[in-house]
């Protein structure tokens, strides 16, 4: 009896840092006993056809006589490449052929993914493990293995042995998620303590600045330990970008690459395109230590992933996407011999010129990307807090965003939103309109971090006092410096 319908099963093929489903279309017309295949398949798919001919003879299963099989590949626009074809295009031309039963597996809801030796064993190919990192409802047929799946898997050892196919049910514990301990016996002064819980609570991006050896890089670095557990999804994508790059994730990913990285290793780009150090840091913290000491370029092409969490790469016929919504922590000195600070001028050795030459490689447009920017002074007198406790004031404040029914990070707030937050009492001209909307939100975002740290539902004058010498009193001193007071030498 005449079909008026193609046998359709759906599979994969590698998007640049995964799997994408692929539709496979399979039709047996008259001609040359062979396999054709459509839809832009590159060399290792087209090699396939011989593949499959050799597996389907070694298994007792024949192309039928005076028929040729067309296989369409969807979406017919998009290059493709795969390692696990093999499997659905020889069931396929069995299925239409006939030569096989329906009713062993659906091939309409399911998928279908594995590799053929010349004999017809099917194999788990290489790229399967992908799949472990996203939630996949479905089943997937495939070889024999003894790895552990975050999906059901069903498992056939050769084409001709459909009756022995089992089933597996999702094994995969892939959230396995382990804070990284926190170091003993680590205090900070009380007020830096207060800014180190601010910006865990919130997740806002921090600009340390002051002298050198006064400790803005043991600062940030500790701070990493501060943050939450990640949400399962941005943990998952973080292990899956962690294992492209040959290295093991348990904690939440923490980067800190060198001050000589290029634009290129630290943003990603390339042909084909490469995933950077900010990805790895995603859903994590990038530490960017001596700021400006990291080339121009990178300062310029860090602007727009600190903006929108994602990376751009463009390329020939489109553009890859990689994620990027990390929390960037940085340190610098202000000048070459790392005394300088606007309020403190003579402590300097630097000429004026090195001195202007330096400060104005950190950018205005660059700057305004920090929420908090700050300058630290010589602060070891006065109480000092244990790290530990920092840690139960940063998850203190987390659960009084739970029970007062907020879910989204502070640092994700719109300005509507925060707006609604503040006090009767509160003074409107402390929130200036002559600002840009980037400060206005970092003003009102980190007010709202201090308030959830004190336990207030609603943003205090107090609060946005305090928020404003964090987001705008050290940068707006920075920029109003004058080299004229400054001496020539």
């Amino acid at each position: 009896m005449h079909k008026s319908h193609a046998m359709v099963l759906n599979s994969f093929v590698r998007s640049d840092f995964g799997l994408r489903p692929v539709r496979v279309e399979v039709v047996l017309t008259p001609g040359v006993s062979q396999i054709q295949i459509l839809g832009l398949p590159d060399q290792l798919i087209k090699e396939s056809t011989k593949r499959i001919l050799s597996a389907l003879r070694h298994q007792n299963f024949r192309m039928p006589p005076g028929k040729q099989a067309i296989v369409n590949l969807q979406p017919n626009h998009l290059k493709k490449s795969s390692q696990g074809l093999d499997l659905a295009i020889a069931m396929g031309i069995l299925l239409e052929s006939e030569q096989i039963p329906r009713d062993h597996f659906n091939y309409e809801r399911d998928y279908v993914y594995g590799a053929l030796t010349l004999k017809g064993e099917v194999i788990v190919p290489g790229d399967l493990e992908l799949l472990n990192y996203e939630k996949f409802p479905k089943i997937v047929l495939t070889g024999l293995s003894k790895l552990s799946w975050n999906f059901s898997a069903g498992e056939l050892q050769a084409l001709s042995l459909l009756e022995e196919l089992s089933f597996k049910e999702p094994q995969g514990e892939l959230y396995q998620y382990k804070a990284a301990p926190l170091p003993e016996n680590m205090e900070f002064p009380k007020n830096l303590a207060r800014i180190m819980a601010t910006v865990a609570i919130g997740e806002h991006s921090l600009l340390l600045a002051g002298s050198s050896g006064i400790g803005k890089t043991t600062l940030v670095e500790h701070l990493a330990f501060l943050l939450r557990q990640p949400e399962e999804k941005d943990y998952l994508e973080s292990k899956k970008y962690w294992r492209f790059a040959g290295r093991d994730l348990n904690s939440r990913p923490v980067v800190q690459p060198h001050h000589t990285i290029t634009p290129l290793a630290m943003i990603g780009g390339g042909r084909p395109p490469r995933f950077g150090e900010i990805s790895l840091a995603h859903g994590g913290a990038l530490i960017l230590d001596e700021l400006l000491e990291f080339h121009p370029l990178v300062q310029s092409a860090l602007r727009e992933p600190m903006e929108k969490g994602k990376v751009y790469v463009a390329r020939a016929g489109g553009r890859q996407v990689f994620p990027a919504d990390t929390l960037v922590l940085a340190t610098t000195n202000l000048c070459p011999c790392g005394q300088f600070r606007p309020d403190s001028s003579y402590s300097c050795r630097c000429s004026s010129l090195k001195l202007r030459h330096y400060i104005e490689r950190l950018t205005g447009p660059f700057l305004d990307r920090f929420s908090i920017f700050h300058i630290l002074k010589n602060e070891n007198s006065g109480k000092r807090v244990p790290l530990c406790e920092i840690k139960k004031w940063v998850e203190g404040a987390h659960k009084f965003m739970e029970e007062r029914g907020q879910i989204a990070l502070n640092k994700d707030l719109k300005e509507e939103e925060l707006l609604s937050y503040l006090s009767k009492e509160v003074s409107k001209a402390l929130i200036p309109r002559s600002q840009s909307l980037r400060r206005r939100l970092s003003l009102l975002r980190v007010a709202r971090s201090l308030a959830d740290l004190d336990k207030s539902p609603l943003i205090k004058q107090s609060h946005l006092e305090e928020s404003q010498g964090l987001s705008s009193r050290d940068m707006y001193l920075l920029q109003n410096f004058r080299m004229d007071n400054f001496a020539m030498r």
